[in-house]
C-alpha cells in the first residue's frame, strides 16, 4: 500500500504543474474570480503526507489528507486515502462515513484490495458498502460504438458535427488535419496543416453554417508532429469558410509572454470564447478585433476542459478537473459555481453539451467513467436531477470530445497516448441517448440500518457508522 499511496498522490501532483494561477486583478472590471487555493503549499503538503505514512506517523497522515481532500473535495484519489487513513487509525464511523459519501457520489473502489483497510472490515456496515462501491463499477446504462477512426487520424481532439455536410468534422493534434466523417464512419481528410493554413495542432472546432464559417482553435504544442520550436505556446483561432475551407483570417492570442493551448470554442451572440488548458482563463474574440484576449481568469480553476454556451441566459458553462462545472453569466458579469446535490462528484469532466434545460457531461477522470445528464433549474444555475445516461461500458478508455446530435450524444470512446513509444489504437466513436429518464439515487441507508439493528437485537446508537 505504501507504493500505492505514494504513487497516487505524486500522480494527483501532476494537476498542479501547469503553471502559476491569474491574480484577480487580471479579470475583466466589474468581473469575479474567487481566490485560489494555496497551491503553493499543495506539492508540500503531499511531500509530508508521504512522510507520515511511511513513518506510520498515521494521525498525522490522516490530518494531511484530509486538509487536501478540503481544498479538492470532488477528487476521488484523495477520498479513497482518506478512508485509509481514517482505518490506519482505527476509525470506523469517520471510514465509513467517507465510504458512504464516495458511494452516493457513484465512485467506485473495492478497499478490500489494501491492508490498509483491515481495522474497518468484519462488520456487515462494511461489507454493504464495499460490495456497492464495488458494484457501481460494473456497467450500467447504455451507449454504442457506431465506429473506428482510421489509423491515418492520429490523435484526433475535436469534435464536431456539420449540417450543410451531413457529417463529422474531427481535427487532429499530431498533424492538425481535418477530417470528414460520415455516420457510416466512411473518412476523408479535408486539410492539413501547412504555409498556407498555419494550422497547429487543432484543439476545438466550431461549425456556424449559418454564415458559412469554420472556426478553429490552434495551438503550437509539442505534441505536433511538424512543430517550430520557436513556436511552441502560441495559438488562436483561425477562421476559414466552412463551404470551401478557404483561410479568412487568423486571430493570435495576444502576446503576453506566456505558453497557450486554447481548446473547446463557442460562440455566444457575435463573440467567440474559448478555454486555455495551460492556465485557467477564459479568452474572448470580440467581433471587429483581431487578437483574442483574456476575457475571465477563473483562479480556483486546476484544468480547463469543457466549454457551452446558453444564448437564451447568456451564460456559458466551463469544465474544471477538480472544481466542476462554473458559471460565467454574461449579464450579471460574474462568475459562480453551478449548484449540484451533495450526492453528484463533479470531478473529471472532459467534455460538455448543453441540450434544451440540460448539461450532458462525459467524465473520465473517475471510476467508473461515466456520461451524464444534469436536469437544470428554470435559472441555469443548479441541478434539479441526475440522469446516468452511460456508466463504465466495456469499451470505455478515457471517453472525451463528444457532440450533441438532435437527441443522441457522439463521443470519442478513448485516448490515443500523447507519445509515439506507447502503442495507439485507433479511436472509437460511440453514441448515447440523452432522453433517459432513470434518475440517480442513493441507497436506503436508513431502511439499511434499520433492519441491520432489528436483526441483531442491538441498540441503535445516535450516530450511524457501525
Amino acid at each position: 500500500m505504501e507504493t500505492q499511496i505514494m504513487r497516487v498522490l505524486l500522480l494527483t501532483a501532476c494537476l498542479f504543474a501547469a503553471g502559476p494561477v491569474l491574480a484577480q486583478s487580471e479579470a475583466p472590471s466589474g468581473q469575479t474570480a474567487a481566490q485560489p487555493p494555496t497551491a503553493v503549499a499543495i506539492p508540500q503538503l503531499r511531500a509530508e503526507a508521504n512522510k507520515a505514512y511511511v513513518g506510520k506517523d498515521f494521525a498525522r497522515f490522516r490530518d494531511i489528507v484530509a486538509q487536501l481532500h478540503g481544498l479538492f473535495p470532488y477528487n476521488q484519489q484523495y477520498m479513497t486515502q482518506l478512508v485509509y487513513a481514517h482505518a490506519l487509525n482505527g476509525d470506523r464511523k469517520n471510514a465509513y462515513d467517507m465510504m458512504l459519501t464516495m458511494q452516493r457520489q457513484g465512485l467506485a473502489h473495492d478497499f478490500n484490495a489494501s491492508d490498509d483497510s483491515k481495522n474497518i472490515r468484519g462488520t456487515e456496515a462494511y461489507d454493504y458498502i464495499n460490495d456497492l462501491m464495488v458494484r457501481a463499477g460494473e456497467p450500467n446504462g447504455a451507449a454504442d460504438l457506431r465506429f473506428t477512426l482510421p489509423a491515418e487520424v492520429v490523435l484526433p481532439t475535436a469534435l464536431v458535427w456539420d449540417p450543410s455536410r451531413e457529417a463529422f468534422l474531427v481535427g487532429d493534434a499530431s498533424q492538425g488535419g481535418l477530417w470528414q466523417v460520415e455516420r457510416s464512419g466512411e473518412t476523408r481528410r479535408l486539410a492539413f496543416a501547412d504555409e498556407d493554413t498555419g494550422l497547429w495542432s487543432i484543439f476545438g472546432l466550431l461549425v456556424d453554417a449559418e454564415n458559412n464559417r469554420l472556426w478553429v482553435s490552434s495551438s503550437a504544442s509539442r505534441i505536433h508532429a511538424e512543430i517550430d520550436p520557436a513556436e511552441a505556446g502560441r495559438a488562436g483561432l483561425f477562421e476559414f469558410t466552412l463551404d470551401e475551407l478557404k483561410l479568412v483570417k487568423k486571430y493570435p492570442v495576444a502576446a503576453d509572454g506566456l505558453p497557450h493551448r486554447l481548446g473547446e470554442v463557442v460562440k455566444l451572440g457575435d463573440d467567440l470564447y474559448s478555454v486555455d488548458a495551460y492556465r485557467p482563463v477564459v479568452y474572448r474574440l470580440t467581433a471587429g478585433e483581431d487578437r483574442v484576449r483574456p476575457f475571465i481568469a477563473l483562479t480556483q480553476s486546476v484544468l480547463l476542459r469543457g466549454l457551452v454556451a446558453d444564448e437564451k441566459r447568456q451564460l456559458l458553462y466551463v469544465s474544471d478537473a477538480e472544481r466542476g462545472v462554473q458559471i460565467i453569466d454574461l449579464n450579471g458579469q460574474r462568475a459562480l459555481g453551478l449548484a449540484v446535490p451533495e450526492t453528484l462528484n463533479m470531478a473529471g469532466i472532459e467534455s460538455l453539451a448543453l441540450a434544451d434545460n440540460a448539461l450532458v457531461m462525459v467524465q473520465s477522470g473517475i471510476t467508473p467513467q461515466r456520461i451524464m445528464r444534469l436536469n437544470l433549474d428554470a435559472t441555469g444555475a443548479a441541478v434539479e436531477g441526475v440522469v446516468p445516461l452511460a456508466i463504465a461500458m466495456d469499451f470505455f478508455d478515457g471517453p472525451n470530445a463528444s457532440v450533441l446530435v438532435d437527441d443522441e450524444l457522439f463521443f470519442m470512446a478513448n485516448q490515443q497516448p500523447v507519445r509515439a513509444k506507447i502503442a495507439r489504437r485507433p479511436v472509437r466513436i460511440g453514441s448515447a441517448k440523452i432522453d433517459d429518464d432513470q434518475e440517480l439515487s442513493a441507497p436506503d441507508m436508513d431502511k439499511f440500518w434499520d433492519d441491520y439493528y432489528e436483526k441483531t437485537g442491538k441498540e441503535r446508537p445516535p450516530q450511524n457508522g457501525g
